[in-house]
């Protein structure tokens, strides 16, 4: 084969195959920083009193409220 034909077919399998790994490691990166979040608010609601609440906020999501220690009887929890 020529030069002329081999160079760019090269070059192509070269920028697919780098574009291939940015996207893996971006897509990996998402899911480590997912992992660390979720570990922070894990941490957080760990050292939290019982009747504490944590409201949450993410972009393009509703806000999300926790209380610790649930909820009984005349509070609002089922079966009350």
């Amino acid at each position: 084969m020529e030069i002329a034909v081999v160079a760019p077919v090269a070059l192509g399998l070269c920028g697919g195959a780098a574009r291939v790994g940015y996207l893996w490691i971006r897509a990996r990166a998402a899911v480590r920083l997912a992992e660390i979040d979720e570990e922070a608010l894990s941490t957080q609601l760990q050292v939290l009193p019982p009747g504490s609440r944590i409201s949450r906020r993410r972009p393009g999501q509703s806000e999300t409220v926790v209380q610790i220690g649930g909820l009984t009887g005349s509070q609002g929890g089922l079966g009350g």
